[in-house]
């Protein structure tokens, strides 16, 4: 019986203590998910870096983008791209590094950028945006340092 104990509070701990996701919260992204009838591995890897792997999936993932992008109010209804909340998002996805306001207000100038991405098609605008968002990620040299756990 003690034994038992002692594995399920070792589990629990362990479970507490394991490396989470890089974002603080995945709502819009898993509300996303179940109106497309997506799983997360459909389409991790195309949302984790520039371009898509499989030029045939750029609908997809680009329509599944969009969906986010609209329920983190970064696209409106209009399609006009709202720079402070691409900030927001990345305080989000970079809550770890503990972001100073100075660093804060170096993301939100830098990803003004990002507001003048247009495209055709609606779900060619969802792409273009998560590619502007990693150029900008790539020029900020203090999202590269290490998180603060």
């Amino acid at each position: 019986m003690i034994l038992s104990l002692c594995c399920i509070l070792f589990l629990t701990i362990g479970v507490q203590s394991a490396p989470r996701n890089y974002h603080s919260s995945l709502g819009p992204e898993n509300e996303c998910l179940t109106e497309r009838h997506l799983k997360m591995k459909d389409v991790y890897t195309d949302v984790h870096r520039e371009g898509t792997l499989i030029p045939e999936n750029a609908e997809r993932i680009g329509n599944y983008l969009m969906c986010v992008w609209k329920k983190r109010q970064i696209v409106d209804t209009d399609l006009h791209v709202h720079s402070e909340n691409i900030a927001r998002y990345f305080y989000d996805i970079y809550f770890k590094l503990k972001l100073t306001e100075l660093e804060k207000e170096e993301i939100k100038d830098a990803v003004k950028v990002c507001e003048e991405e247009h495209a055709i098609e609606e779900y060619m605008l969802g792409l273009n945006l998560k590619d502007c968002m990693f150029k900008v990620a790539g020029t900020l040299e203090f999202l590269k340092r290490k998180p603060v756990e």
